[in-house]
C-alpha cells in the first residue's frame, strides 16, 4: 500500500470497512456503490454478483437491490440477465477490464459486441469502466461505472483494481456460505427441505421468532409400493420413485413447505 496514492489507499480502506459493517451483504455492496460513486464523480455505478450454478445474477446500485433495472437493460438486448454477464465475460476476454474513456474508443464494440454498443449508445452512456469480479479465476460478477470524470481515469482504474479483488472473494464468502447453509436444510436425494429445517420451523413458531400464520394446513403423503419397487427394481429405481413423487409434491403445492417424513430409506 505504500506505493499508491493516498486516494487509492482511502478507497480501499473504506471498502474493507463497508464490506464488513452489515452482516447482509447486499446492504455493505450498497454502501460500496455510494462510495465508489463518489469516487468516481457519478451516479452510474453498480456491482452485479453472478451465481454461475443457478445461472442468476444481482444488481447492487447506490439505492440496493434493483434487478429490475438489470432486466430492462437485459431485456432491452434481447438476453436475460444471465446471459448478459455472459456476453461481458466474452466482451473481457483474457484481460479482468475494459476501459472506454470517450465515445470514439466505445465504436470498437461494433464490431465485437454490437448489441451492447447499441444500448450504450441510447443509453447515453459517454465513458465506462467495466471489470469482472473474480476469485480464483471463478467469475462472481462484475463492477462497472459509466459516465465517470475521465480526467481520474488512471485513480479510477487503480482503485476498481484492487476492490474488485476484495468484491469478489467477499461474494464467493458469502455465495458458499449460503449454499452450505442450504446443503444443510435441503434433502439431497428429494430435493425437499429435510427434517432439521422442519425442526427450525417449528422452533421458529414456537420461540416466536416468526409469526404464526392466520391458519395451519398439514398434508400427509405416501408412495404406494415403494418396498416393491426396491425389492423388484432396485433402489436406485426407488430413488427415482421418491424424486418423482417428490417433485409432483412441490408443483401441487408450490410455495408451500414441504418436508419427508422419515429420511429416505428403503422400506
Amino acid at each position: 500500500m505504500t506505493r499508491v496514492s493516498a486516494d487509492v489507499t482511502s478507497a480501499v480502506l473504506e471498502t474493507c470497512i463497508n464490506l464488513h459493517r452489515s452482516n447482509d451483504i447486499f446492504t455493505s455492496l450498497r454502501d460500496i456503490v455510494r462510495n465508489l460513486c463518489d469516487i468516481c464523480g457519478t451516479r452510474q455505478c453498480v456491482i452485479i454478483m453472478a451465481d454461475t450454478e443457478k445461472q442468476t445474477c444481482d444488481m447492487i446500485t447506490g439505492n440496493g437491490v434493483d434487478n429490475q433495472y438489470f432486466k430492462a437493460i437485459s431485456d432491452d438486448m434481447h438476453r436475460t440477465t444471465y446471459e448478459t454477464c455472459l456476453a461481458w465475460e466474452n466482451d473481457i476476454g483474457t484481460t479482468d477490464c475494459l476501459v472506454f474513456e470517450d465515445e470514439t474508443e466505445m465504436t470498437s464494440l461494433q464490431k465485437t459486441d454490437p448489441v451492447w454498443y447499441a444500448s450504450l449508445h441510447k443509453s447515453d452512456i459517454k465513458n465506462i469502466i467495466l471489470y469482472s469480479l473474480r476469485y480464483q479465476k471463478q467469475l462472481t460478477g462484475f463492477l462497472w461505472c459509466a459516465n465517470y470524470n475521465a480526467e481520474e481515469t488512471g485513480k479510477i482504474k487503480k482503485i476498481l483494481n484492487t476492490v474488485s479483488f476484495l468484491i469478489g472473494s467477499a461474494i464467493t464468502n458469502y455465495q458458499l456460505v449460503t449454499k452450505l447453509k442450504l446443503m444443510g436444510l435441503i434433502d439431497t436425494l428429494s430435493g425437499v427441505y429435510n427434517r432439521n429445517a422442519m425442526n427450525n420451523r417449528i422452533d421458529e413458531y414456537y420461540s416466536k421468532k416468526i409469526a404464526l400464520p392466520y391458519s395451519i394446513g398439514v398434508v400427509f403423503a405416501d408412495i404406494n409400493g415403494l418396498k416393491r419397487v426396491n425389492d423388484q427394481e432396485g433402489h436406485q429405481a426407488g430413488d427415482r420413485l421418491i424424486q418423482s413423487a417428490a417433485q409432483l409434491l412441490k408443483d401441487a403445492f408450490s410455495g408451500y413447505d414441504i418436508y419427508p417424513s422419515v429420511s429416505p430409506a428403503p422400506m
